[in-house]
């Protein structure tokens, strides 16, 4: 028997993911696409899932990667953004083995859990880089100086210092 909270990770795990691909901005893909990662991570810990449920996730995601694709900005590696999703998959397919098999098999689990923590980590900066630019967005700058001004530099030897 499945256990109440694994269900309810699932659920949450398939909307946010939902969200994320049908997400119209950046902004909000990455805000649900954080959510739904987070809480594929928090939700490996406390059990095992079907394989129809682990089929059902690995959709979720692919629709969310091809969603990244066309949202996530220009500058960040397609590259990471595919071993992050990768990472995350496998994670999905470890979901479904117990627990006592899934540590004999942890070299690959490990490296599956550091690729979608590191796409976590990236969303996160992400999300947080787009509040500091909302925030300061109304801020504007003094020009910079087009000449350069003079300065006096001045030299001290060591005997006049010592005075």
């Amino acid at each position: 028997m499945q256990h109440q909270d694994t269900r309810n990770d699932v659920a949450f795990i398939r909307q946010f993911l939902g969200q994320a691909a049908a997400c119209g901005t950046a902004a909000d893909y990455v805000w649900s696409l954080e959510l739904g990662l987070a809480n594929l991570r928090r939700g490996v810990e406390r059990g095992v899932i079907s394989a129809r449920e682990c089929e059902a996730l690995q959709r979720h995601l692919v629709r969310a990667y091809i969603a990244g694709c066309r949202l996530m900005p220009t500058e960040y590696d397609r590259g990471r953004l595919e071993r992050g999703f990768a990472g995350a998959r496998g994670v999905v397919q470890a979901w479904t083995i117990p627990q006592p098999r899934r540590c004999a098999q942890s070299d690959e689990v490990r490296v599956c859990v550091m690729h979608s923590k590191i796409l976590l980590n990236d969303l996160e900066c992400l999300r947080r880089a787009d509040e500091v630019a909302r925030r300061y967005a109304h801020v504007v700058l003094p020009p910079m100086p087009t000449e350069i001004e003079p300065c006096e530099i001045l030299f001290f030897s060591p005997q006049e210092s010592d005075q």
